[in-house]
């Protein structure tokens, strides 16, 4: 029998967390055991070579073990312009390797680590690669530059990528010449010594502002605006056809229903929409109307195959790389004003505690009547001025109320917000960065996120009630001992986490958020709660969501731009037209697991793109002001200095070697450490810095110690 990769990956998986739960080694008879399958059984077979080679299990003497029970580590690669680096895992804190110990590999790849006892008293372990499972850049920027005769090299841009060039080979798709801004993909990687080398498959011009610089960010992560022609004329036939009476058939009709959009004034894809009615004086019933893009994007077809592959859309500060083509994302599946619009609604009943009472999900066909920005929203809720008719004033005012009352039952159960701001860029006409500023959150905005909140929620219990496959968004417990660590620095400030036996809950970190609301204290005690949790991820299985205090959550309310959303809706169509049978979900089921990993690491590549885009940007803004005093609040403290974070969100480097005396690093406080004065810096005090530098390639700032400011 032939079995899928999705398959045998489920089983290594399985067989991997079987051993760990474990914790000692297992031989493929004991293993067999558990999955009540013979020792010869060709699945099992192929899942534990696959699990072996992916490093998933390592095998000593026909007893496989996890890398941990052998300490090593699998994990993500991250090396730093200085030749040492950082291992990334899911089990345990980051391993240090020190220069010389990378043996190759390049920044982003998957690698196998042997744990080493650290080299220097009171340091953490280091740790030496053994082994490159997985090459993850695919492509390169670079300036191209000649080398001896006629040969042609790249100098990545990027100064984590090795101070080695790489070598153009002759015949690639796009000619390059010396000093052309380049994109290279890789066709060979480094072995014994070897350069890298591939093709340049691009030029990169050489425009006014950033533009540029923020193509070559994309291309390093493997992100283009454009699409496969196939993938092109598939969306612009599905645009052209429009909305037929054969679309409409076993749905819904809302197109009567008061309908609105609430979204940023400058958006142009609307994945959701609202409707509010009540049945009696005792209840209200919201409606949340999510575009129905599987309805279009249908299972592995050409625009599946590619949203996959994107597994999100990436919002930059001067462009937007979406997942699906244009004519869907702002045409045929966008819910835009007037139009007739598929979706797949969620009609949840609340009493007047705010309490559901019941919920339903349906396939329907919508219009909305008004498309409406938070900020005029914003105005009417938080200024009480009006700019709309009466009757969107009051649906407006009954979304509000009703907000309200899930918003306190979602504190009452524990939900968890941290205060941590994020940035807005504001570009002129000519691409270039006008200000830089703290993103303000209005209560509009928070009303909305409630809604999809409840939406999300209900999909989720809907789809595990069920039984269905599907690709959950979880967020497990933090490990218990980031939480003791959490605790300890707590009580550096002078502040007891909440006793608790056992597991502590959301309840205990919400309690301590409240604790410290409008405190000095605060913005670093934010900080270090946020650093003690897991990150969110997406699994096929319901693990719950840790930071919601929800039991069940996925993603459901933004398909037009994430694909697990799109996945979900995928599974409720056939489910809902009774199409789920043998054969579908076994193909579904198997299929989940790869779909999860696919979109956990996409999301992970588009926001350190994001990030990487705002760093430039941030940079770009704050070359004016070289020279220029500002306070600041410490955001983070190393063994080399400390981050500082102006008001507007930009970060920057005090270095150690720019303070005026000598200070050390204690690491179990936090903070440096004046050896002669005892004066301390720590997260969370405040400063007054000045810009000292800005490194655009490197996408740094630094800034000098002034006089403490507050």
């Amino acid at each position: 029998m032939k079995y899928s990769q999705f398959e045998i990956m489920r089983m290594a998986r399985a067989a991997a967390e079987t051993v760990r739960k474990k914790e000692r080694g297992m031989n493929a008879s004991q293993l067999a055991a558990v999955f009540e399958r013979e020792e010869t059984d060709p699945l099992l077979e192929k899942a534990l070579d696959e699990a072996v080679r992916s490093a998933l299990l390592i095998v000593r003497k026909e007893v496989f073990y996890t890398p941990r029970q052998l300490r090593m580590v699998r994990g993500t690669l991250s090396v730093n312009p200085r030749g040492f680096g950082f291992v990334s895992d899911l089990e345990g804190e980051d391993l240090f390797l020190p220069p010389g110990s990378i043996e190759g590999a390049m920044h982003g790849d998957t690698v196998l680590c042997r744990i080493l006892p650290p080299r220097t008293q009171g340091k953490g372990p280091e740790g030496h690669i053994e082994k490159i499972l997985e090459h993850n850049t695919e492509y390169v920027t670079g300036r191209v530059r000649k080398g001896y005769g006629a040969t042609l090299w790249l100098t990545p841009d990027d100064a984590r990528l090795g101070t080695q060039d790489y070598y153009i080979e002759k015949g690639s798709p796009v000619p390059a010449r010396e000093g052309d801004h380049a994109v290279m993909r890789i066709r060979s990687y480094s072995r014994g010594g070897q350069p890298v080398y591939g093709t340049i498959c691009e030029i990169l011009e050489d425009t006014e502002g950033a533009g540029a610089d923020i193509t070559a960010i994309l291309r390093t992560h493997g992100i283009f605006e454009k699409f496969p022609q196939e993938v092109q004329r598939q969306a612009e036939r599905l645009e052209k056809a429009g909305v037929g009476e054969e679309d409409l058939k076993g749905r819904e009709d809302f197109r009567d229903l008061f309908t609105v959009t609430i979204d940023g004034r400058d958006s142009k894809d609307f994945d959701d929409a609202v409707s509010i009615e009540m049945p009696d004086e005792e209840h209200m019933r919201l409606y949340v109307h999510i575009a129905d893009v599987s309805h279009y994007v249908t299972e592995n077809s050409p625009l599946d195959r590619e949203a996959l592959k994107r597994g999100t859309s990436v919002y930059l500060p001067d462009r937007v790389c979406p997942m699906l083509p244009e004519a869907l994302s702002n045409g045929i599946c966008s819910l835009n004003e007037g139009q007739d619009r598929l979706c797949l609604t969620v009609v949840a009943d609340f009493d007047r505690h705010g309490r559901t009472v019941g919920t339903e999900i349906c396939r329907g066909v919508i219009r909305v009547d008004h498309r409406l920005v938070y900020d005029d929203v914003n105005v009417l809720f938080e200024e009480g001025k009006n700019l709309f008719d009466a009757q969107t004033k009051e649906e407006l005012l009954r979304m509000r109320d009703l907000a309200a009352k899930l918003n306190a039952k979602r504190i009452g159960r524990g939900n968890i917000d941290f205060t941590i701001p994020e940035c807005s860029i504001v570009l002129d006409e000519k691409g270039n960065v006008k200000d830089v500023q703290a993103r303000e959150t209005g209560e509009a905005n928070r009303m909305i996120e409630e809604f999809m909140l409840i939406a999300n929620e209900a999909v989720a219990s809907y789809l595990d009630m069920l039984e269905l496959p599907a690709v959950y968004r979880v967020h497990e417990e933090p490990e218990k001992e980031k939480t003791l660590e959490f605790i300890r620095y707590l009580s550096l400030f002078g502040y007891r986490f909440p006793p608790f036996k056992g597991e502590v809950t959301p309840k205990h970190f919400q309690k301590v958020a409240e604790m410290i609301r409008d405190t000095d204290e605060e913005y670093a005690i934010s900080r270090l709660m946020l650093r003690s949790m897991q990150k969110a991820r997406y699994s096929q299985e319901d693990l719950g969501h840790f930071g919601l205090a929800l039991k069940q959550y996925c993603h459901f309310t933004s398909p037009i731009r994430r694909y697990p959303d799109l996945v979900v809706h995928r599974v409720l169509n056939l489910h809902l037209q009774g199409q789920i049978n043998e054969s579908n979900y076994a193909r579904l089921s198997a299929a989940m697991p790869e779909i999860a990993e696919q979109c956990s690491a996409r999301e992970r590549t588009a926001m350190e793109a994001e990030r990487a885009a705002d760093d430039l940007m941030k940079c770009a803004y704050m070359q004016q002001f070289l020279g220029e005093e500002f306070d600041a609040i410490i955001s983070g403290v190393t063994s080399f200095g400390f981050y500082a974070e102006l008001d507007n969100t930009v970060e920057g480097l005090v270095r150690t070697t720019a303070l005026q005396d000598h200070f050390l690093y204690d690491e179990k406080r936090m903070q440096l450490v004046n050896s002669r004065t005892r004066k301390v810096y720590k997260m969370g005090d405040y400063v007054r810095v000045a810009v000292a530098g800005v490194d655009m390639q490197n996408r740094k700032i630094d800034f000098s110690l002034h006089t403490r400011s507050r």
